[in-house]
Protein backbone atom coordinates (compact mmCIF):
# COMPACT_ATOMS: atom_id res chain seq x y z
CA UNK A 1 0.00 0.00 0.00
CA UNK A 2 1.50 3.54 -0.77
CA UNK A 3 1.18 6.36 1.43
CA UNK A 4 -1.05 8.87 0.12
CA UNK A 5 0.81 12.49 -0.58
CA UNK A 6 -0.46 14.26 2.41
CA UNK A 7 0.54 11.13 5.04
CA UNK A 8 4.12 10.96 3.31
CA UNK A 9 4.20 14.91 3.88
CA UNK A 10 3.18 14.62 7.80
CA UNK A 11 6.12 12.01 7.88
CA UNK A 12 8.91 14.35 5.90
CA UNK A 13 7.97 16.64 8.38
CA UNK A 14 8.47 14.27 11.35
CA UNK A 15 11.46 13.18 10.38
CA UNK A 16 12.67 16.77 10.11
CA UNK A 17 11.37 17.09 13.82
CA UNK A 18 13.50 14.33 15.22
CA UNK A 19 16.32 14.85 12.30
CA UNK A 20 16.97 18.86 12.70
CA UNK A 21 19.85 18.21 9.57
CA UNK A 22 16.93 17.04 7.12
CA UNK A 23 14.78 19.12 5.15
CA UNK A 24 11.68 18.80 3.38
CA UNK A 25 10.99 17.35 0.25
CA UNK A 26 9.96 20.35 -2.22
CA UNK A 27 9.14 17.69 -5.14
CA UNK A 28 6.77 15.97 -2.17
CA UNK A 29 4.99 19.32 -0.81
CA UNK A 30 4.45 20.51 -4.62
CA UNK A 31 2.19 16.97 -5.54
CA UNK A 32 0.22 17.37 -1.54
CA UNK A 33 -3.38 18.57 -2.16
CA UNK A 34 -3.46 21.51 0.95
CA UNK A 35 -7.19 21.08 1.36
CA UNK A 36 -6.96 16.51 1.95
CA UNK A 37 -3.34 18.11 4.21
CA UNK A 38 -5.74 19.82 6.36
CA UNK A 39 -8.42 17.53 7.04
CA UNK A 40 -5.79 14.66 7.64
CA UNK A 41 -4.17 16.43 9.71
CA UNK A 42 -7.14 17.06 11.73
CA UNK A 43 -7.24 13.14 12.27
CA UNK A 44 -3.51 12.49 12.85
CA UNK A 45 -3.24 15.27 15.71
CA UNK A 46 0.08 16.77 15.46
CA UNK A 47 -1.04 20.34 14.38
CA UNK A 48 1.47 22.32 16.31
CA UNK A 49 4.51 20.06 15.30
CA UNK A 50 3.49 20.76 11.48
CA UNK A 51 2.94 24.55 11.92
CA UNK A 52 6.49 24.78 14.09
CA UNK A 53 8.27 23.01 10.75
CA UNK A 54 5.97 24.53 7.98
CA UNK A 55 5.81 28.12 9.10
CA UNK A 56 9.92 28.37 9.03
CA UNK A 57 10.49 26.53 5.91
CA UNK A 58 10.71 26.97 2.04
CA UNK A 59 7.73 25.52 1.79
CA UNK A 60 4.41 27.41 -0.24
CA UNK A 61 1.80 26.79 2.12
CA UNK A 62 -1.69 28.41 1.73
CA UNK A 63 -1.52 31.21 3.98
CA UNK A 64 -5.16 30.54 5.28
CA UNK A 65 -3.98 26.92 6.41
CA UNK A 66 -1.00 28.92 7.60
CA UNK A 67 -3.30 31.05 9.79
CA UNK A 68 -5.11 28.43 10.95
CA UNK A 69 -2.26 26.00 12.10
CA UNK A 70 -0.99 29.38 14.06
CA UNK A 71 -4.61 30.10 15.64
CA UNK A 72 -4.76 25.99 16.86
CA UNK A 73 -1.34 25.75 17.47
CA UNK A 74 -1.58 29.39 20.17
CA UNK A 75 -5.03 27.46 21.41
CA UNK A 76 -3.54 24.55 22.80
CA UNK A 77 -0.23 26.30 24.28
CA UNK A 78 -3.24 28.39 25.94
CA UNK A 79 -5.22 24.80 26.92
CA UNK A 80 -1.63 22.91 27.57
CA UNK A 81 -0.99 25.55 30.55
CA UNK A 82 -4.69 25.28 31.86
CA UNK A 83 -4.42 21.30 32.04
CA UNK A 84 -1.01 21.62 33.34
CA UNK A 85 -1.98 23.90 36.29
CA UNK A 86 -5.53 21.84 36.63
CA UNK A 87 -3.62 18.86 36.99
CA UNK A 88 -1.15 20.26 39.45
CA UNK A 89 -4.02 21.25 41.55
CA UNK A 90 -5.65 18.02 41.64
CA UNK A 91 -2.25 16.26 42.55
CA UNK A 92 -2.57 18.12 45.56
CA UNK A 93 -6.08 17.37 46.34
CA UNK A 94 -6.16 13.91 45.04
CA UNK A 95 -2.82 13.93 47.71
CA UNK A 96 -4.31 15.32 50.81
CA UNK A 97 -7.20 12.94 50.11
CA UNK A 98 -4.70 10.16 50.33
CA UNK A 99 -5.80 8.67 46.88
CA UNK A 100 -2.98 7.56 44.22
CA UNK A 101 -3.43 9.25 41.29
CA UNK A 102 -1.68 8.49 37.82
CA UNK A 103 -2.20 11.11 34.85
CA UNK A 104 -0.98 9.98 31.25
CA UNK A 105 -1.45 11.17 27.84
CA UNK A 106 -2.44 14.96 27.32
CA UNK A 107 -0.15 17.05 29.69
CA UNK A 108 1.85 14.00 31.49
CA UNK A 109 3.46 12.62 27.35
CA UNK A 110 3.88 16.76 26.84
CA UNK A 111 6.15 16.59 30.16
CA UNK A 112 7.72 13.60 30.55
CA UNK A 113 8.70 13.24 26.41
CA UNK A 114 8.76 16.73 24.65
CA UNK A 115 12.09 18.06 25.08
CA UNK A 116 11.03 20.75 22.07
CA UNK A 117 7.11 21.30 20.60
CA UNK A 118 4.21 20.96 21.30
CA UNK A 119 2.09 18.03 21.71
CA UNK A 120 -1.51 18.25 20.09
CA UNK A 121 -3.84 17.01 23.59
CA UNK A 122 -7.65 17.73 24.25
CA UNK A 123 -8.43 16.84 28.07
CA UNK A 124 -6.84 15.49 30.84
CA UNK A 125 -6.68 11.95 31.76
CA UNK A 126 -6.44 10.31 35.34
CA UNK A 127 -6.22 7.09 36.39
CA UNK A 128 -6.80 5.95 39.94
CA UNK A 129 -7.38 2.15 41.86
CA UNK A 130 -10.77 0.33 41.22
CA UNK A 131 -11.12 0.13 44.99
CA UNK A 132 -10.80 4.03 45.35
CA UNK A 133 -13.04 4.81 42.67
CA UNK A 134 -16.01 5.49 44.86
CA UNK A 135 -13.79 8.03 47.12
CA UNK A 136 -12.55 9.59 43.74
CA UNK A 137 -15.81 10.38 42.53
CA UNK A 138 -16.84 11.69 46.11
CA UNK A 139 -13.57 13.87 45.67
CA UNK A 140 -13.84 15.50 42.17
CA UNK A 141 -17.74 15.55 42.89
CA UNK A 142 -17.06 18.19 46.29
CA UNK A 143 -14.65 19.68 44.16
CA UNK A 144 -17.22 21.31 41.57
CA UNK A 145 -17.15 18.44 38.80
CA UNK A 146 -20.01 17.04 37.26
CA UNK A 147 -20.92 14.25 35.54
CA UNK A 148 -22.32 14.14 32.00
CA UNK A 149 -23.99 10.55 31.56
CA UNK A 150 -27.54 10.01 30.19
CA UNK A 151 -29.03 8.87 33.65
CA UNK A 152 -30.66 11.14 36.09
CA UNK A 153 -29.44 11.18 40.16
CA UNK A 154 -29.76 13.21 42.56
CA UNK A 155 -26.52 12.61 44.76
CA UNK A 156 -23.52 11.21 44.14
CA UNK A 157 -24.08 8.31 46.18
CA UNK A 158 -27.21 7.11 43.51
CA UNK A 159 -24.23 8.37 41.25
CA UNK A 160 -21.91 5.68 42.67
CA UNK A 161 -24.28 3.09 42.62
CA UNK A 162 -25.23 2.94 39.11
CA UNK A 163 -21.52 1.83 38.43
CA UNK A 164 -22.39 -1.27 39.93
CA UNK A 165 -24.66 -2.11 37.12
CA UNK A 166 -21.60 -1.13 34.80
CA UNK A 167 -19.03 -3.51 36.03
CA UNK A 168 -17.54 -3.45 32.05
CA UNK A 169 -16.74 0.24 31.72
CA UNK A 170 -13.03 1.68 32.50
CA UNK A 171 -13.53 5.22 32.91
CA UNK A 172 -16.25 8.29 32.76
CA UNK A 173 -15.84 12.04 32.08
CA UNK A 174 -16.46 14.87 34.22
CA UNK A 175 -16.62 18.40 33.31
CA UNK A 176 -16.01 21.68 35.50
CA UNK A 177 -16.72 25.11 33.23
CA UNK A 178 -14.15 24.69 30.33
CA UNK A 179 -12.08 21.92 31.80
CA UNK A 180 -12.68 17.97 30.89
CA UNK A 181 -11.33 15.44 32.98
CA UNK A 182 -11.38 11.60 31.97
CA UNK A 183 -11.43 9.48 34.96
CA UNK A 184 -9.93 5.90 34.60
CA UNK A 185 -10.18 3.27 36.87
CA UNK A 186 -8.57 0.56 34.40
CA UNK A 187 -6.77 0.47 31.37
CA UNK A 188 -8.98 -0.78 28.53
CA UNK A 189 -12.13 -2.15 28.31
CA UNK A 190 -12.57 -5.66 29.75
CA UNK A 191 -13.72 -7.53 26.21
CA UNK A 192 -10.46 -6.69 24.40
CA UNK A 193 -8.16 -9.43 24.49
CA UNK A 194 -4.98 -8.48 26.67
CA UNK A 195 -4.76 -9.89 29.89
CA UNK A 196 -2.83 -6.60 32.26
CA UNK A 197 -3.39 -7.61 35.97
CA UNK A 198 -5.56 -5.23 38.06
CA UNK A 199 -4.18 -1.89 38.99
CA UNK A 200 -1.24 -2.80 36.60
CA UNK A 201 -0.07 0.60 35.96
CA UNK A 202 -0.13 1.33 39.38
CA UNK A 203 2.03 -1.24 41.02
CA UNK A 204 4.83 -0.46 38.14
CA UNK A 205 8.15 0.55 39.75
CA UNK A 206 8.88 4.18 37.94
CA UNK A 207 7.33 6.67 36.19
CA UNK A 208 8.68 5.94 32.96
CA UNK A 209 7.13 2.15 32.80
CA UNK A 210 4.24 4.01 33.60
CA UNK A 211 4.57 6.58 30.83
CA UNK A 212 5.67 3.54 28.70
CA UNK A 213 2.94 1.16 29.21
CA UNK A 214 0.22 3.62 29.22
CA UNK A 215 1.37 4.55 25.76
CA UNK A 216 1.85 1.31 24.59
CA UNK A 217 -0.95 0.00 25.77
CA UNK A 218 -3.25 3.05 24.58
CA UNK A 219 -1.42 3.68 21.54
CA UNK A 220 -1.15 0.52 20.29
CA UNK A 221 -2.96 -2.12 22.07
CA UNK A 222 -6.01 0.03 21.74
CA UNK A 223 -5.61 1.99 18.38
CA UNK A 224 -3.23 0.14 17.00
CA UNK A 225 -0.93 3.15 16.06
CA UNK A 226 -3.40 4.45 13.80
CA UNK A 227 -2.58 8.29 13.89
CA UNK A 228 0.75 9.54 13.94
CA UNK A 229 0.62 11.02 16.72
CA UNK A 230 1.40 7.91 18.68
CA UNK A 231 4.37 7.46 16.42
CA UNK A 232 6.04 10.14 17.45
CA UNK A 233 5.08 9.63 21.33
CA UNK A 234 6.90 6.10 20.99
CA UNK A 235 9.66 7.86 18.97
CA UNK A 236 10.14 10.18 21.41
CA UNK A 237 10.29 8.02 24.72
CA UNK A 238 12.69 6.16 22.87
CA UNK A 239 15.11 9.45 22.23
CA UNK A 240 14.62 10.61 25.99
CA UNK A 241 14.46 7.04 27.58
CA UNK A 242 15.81 4.30 25.20
CA UNK A 243 19.31 3.69 26.11
CA UNK A 244 18.82 2.85 30.10
CA UNK A 245 15.18 0.94 29.98
CA UNK A 246 15.08 -2.55 30.37
CA UNK A 247 13.64 -3.69 27.05
CA UNK A 248 13.77 -7.35 27.53
CA UNK A 249 11.94 -7.10 30.38
CA UNK A 250 9.69 -5.09 28.35
CA UNK A 251 9.54 -7.41 26.27
CA UNK A 252 9.09 -10.32 28.32
CA UNK A 253 5.76 -7.90 29.88
CA UNK A 254 4.34 -7.58 26.39
CA UNK A 255 4.49 -11.27 25.77
CA UNK A 256 2.87 -12.34 29.09
CA UNK A 257 0.15 -9.66 28.66
CA UNK A 258 -0.57 -10.49 25.60
CA UNK A 259 0.88 -7.38 23.78
CA UNK A 260 3.82 -8.60 21.91
CA UNK A 261 2.62 -7.51 18.52
CA UNK A 262 1.68 -4.40 19.16
CA UNK A 263 4.47 -3.63 20.77
CA UNK A 264 7.21 -4.49 18.41
CA UNK A 265 4.47 -2.61 15.57
CA UNK A 266 5.21 0.17 17.12
CA UNK A 267 8.60 0.25 17.04
CA UNK A 268 8.53 -1.43 13.06
CA UNK A 269 6.89 1.89 12.17
CA UNK A 270 9.23 4.30 13.76
CA UNK A 271 12.40 2.71 12.21
CA UNK A 272 10.48 2.86 9.03
CA UNK A 273 8.41 5.38 8.91
CA UNK A 274 10.93 7.83 11.23
CA UNK A 275 14.39 6.56 10.68
CA UNK A 276 14.61 6.30 14.55
CA UNK A 277 17.49 4.08 15.67
CA UNK A 278 16.54 1.36 17.55
CA UNK A 279 17.59 -0.47 20.41
CA UNK A 280 19.92 -3.31 19.72
CA UNK A 281 17.35 -5.89 21.58
CA UNK A 282 14.48 -4.46 19.58
CA UNK A 283 16.16 -4.58 16.13
CA UNK A 284 16.85 -7.83 16.85
CA UNK A 285 13.24 -8.72 17.84
CA UNK A 286 12.51 -7.25 14.48
CA UNK A 287 14.44 -9.40 11.92
CA UNK A 288 12.50 -11.37 10.03
CA UNK A 289 9.38 -9.74 11.76
CA UNK A 290 5.64 -10.16 9.51
CA UNK A 291 3.77 -6.92 10.58
CA UNK A 292 0.66 -8.10 9.33
CA UNK A 293 -1.70 -5.48 9.48
CA UNK A 294 1.05 -3.24 7.88
CA UNK A 295 -0.74 -2.56 4.27
CA UNK A 296 -4.53 -1.87 6.35
CA UNK A 297 -2.05 0.63 8.61
CA UNK A 298 -0.95 2.42 5.58
CA UNK A 299 -4.47 2.56 4.07
CA UNK A 300 -6.47 3.86 7.11
CA UNK A 301 -3.14 6.54 7.71
CA UNK A 302 -4.13 7.68 4.03
CA UNK A 303 -8.29 7.40 5.15
CA UNK A 304 -7.86 9.73 7.95
CA UNK A 305 -11.21 9.21 9.65
CA UNK A 306 -11.58 7.96 13.43
CA UNK A 307 -12.59 4.87 13.92
CA UNK A 308 -15.71 6.56 15.73
CA UNK A 309 -17.56 6.45 12.03
CA UNK A 310 -19.39 3.36 10.23
CA UNK A 311 -16.60 2.31 7.73
CA UNK A 312 -13.79 3.69 9.48
CA UNK A 313 -15.06 0.99 12.45
CA UNK A 314 -15.15 -1.87 10.48
CA UNK A 315 -11.33 -1.18 9.19
CA UNK A 316 -10.15 -0.45 12.32
CA UNK A 317 -11.32 -4.04 13.76
CA UNK A 318 -10.17 -6.23 10.58
CA UNK A 319 -6.50 -4.10 12.16
CA UNK A 320 -7.06 -5.55 15.43
CA UNK A 321 -7.97 -8.93 14.62
CA UNK A 322 -4.64 -8.85 12.76
CA UNK A 323 -2.85 -6.96 15.45
CA UNK A 324 -3.09 -9.92 17.87
CA UNK A 325 -0.86 -12.66 19.73
CA UNK A 326 -0.75 -16.12 18.85
CA UNK A 327 -3.35 -18.08 20.91
CA UNK A 328 -6.07 -15.40 19.87
CA UNK A 329 -9.45 -16.51 19.51
CA UNK A 330 -11.75 -13.56 17.26
CA UNK A 331 -14.53 -15.79 17.99
CA UNK A 332 -14.02 -15.78 21.70
CA UNK A 333 -13.40 -11.90 21.09
CA UNK A 334 -16.79 -11.34 19.70
CA UNK A 335 -18.46 -13.31 22.10
CA UNK A 336 -16.75 -11.07 24.66
CA UNK A 337 -18.46 -7.75 22.65
CA UNK A 338 -21.59 -9.68 22.36
CA UNK A 339 -21.97 -10.16 26.46
CA UNK A 340 -20.77 -7.05 26.74
CA UNK A 341 -23.21 -5.33 24.89
CA UNK A 342 -26.60 -7.67 25.69
CA UNK A 343 -27.26 -5.83 29.07
CA UNK A 344 -27.58 -1.97 29.13
CA UNK A 345 -26.00 0.02 31.48
CA UNK A 346 -27.21 3.73 32.91
CA UNK A 347 -23.44 5.02 32.07
CA UNK A 348 -23.26 4.28 28.87
CA UNK A 349 -24.61 6.92 25.85
CA UNK A 350 -28.43 6.54 25.31
CA UNK A 351 -29.85 3.50 23.19
CA UNK A 352 -32.58 4.21 20.64
CA UNK A 353 -34.62 1.02 21.94
CA UNK A 354 -34.70 -0.72 25.29
CA UNK A 355 -35.84 -4.22 26.07
CA UNK A 356 -36.17 -6.64 29.11
CA UNK A 357 -32.84 -7.70 29.99
CA UNK A 358 -33.83 -11.47 29.18
CA UNK A 359 -33.70 -10.18 25.21
CA UNK A 360 -30.60 -10.60 24.87
CA UNK A 361 -30.04 -10.47 21.47
CA UNK A 362 -32.40 -7.63 21.03
CA UNK A 363 -30.57 -5.48 23.27
CA UNK A 364 -27.14 -6.53 21.64
CA UNK A 365 -28.97 -5.29 17.92
CA UNK A 366 -30.42 -1.99 20.02
CA UNK A 367 -26.22 -1.18 20.81
CA UNK A 368 -24.94 -1.38 17.17
CA UNK A 369 -28.33 0.16 15.70
CA UNK A 370 -27.77 2.87 17.99
CA UNK A 371 -24.01 3.49 17.96
CA UNK A 372 -24.22 2.78 13.78
CA UNK A 373 -27.01 5.35 13.69
CA UNK A 374 -25.03 8.41 15.73
CA UNK A 375 -21.69 7.80 14.29
CA UNK A 376 -22.90 7.90 10.45
CA UNK A 377 -25.16 10.91 11.28
CA UNK A 378 -22.49 12.85 14.12
CA UNK A 379 -24.91 12.33 16.56
CA UNK A 380 -24.50 13.22 20.50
Amino acid sequence: MKLSNEVAAFLNIINVYFHTEKELDQALFSKVNWKKFEKALEFHAIRPIVYDILKDSKIEVPNKLLKNLEIFSTAQAVSHLSNSLELKRLESVFQKASIPMISFKGVAYQKALYTTGLREAGDMDILVNKEQLPSALVLLWTDGYTFSIPQIFSSIEDYISLFEKAPEQCETPLIKKNLHVDLHWDIHHSFLPYKLPVDFIQSLETDTEQIFWTLVNHHGAKEFWLRLKHLIDLAAFLEKYGDNFDWPKAYTIACQTKMSTVFLNGFFLISNKLNVELPPYIKELLIDYEYKAYPKTIRYWNIGKTWATTLPRLHYEQILLLSQDSGFNKWVYFKNIYQTYTKPNPIEPKRYLYFPERFHFLNFLSKVFSYLIKKTFGIK
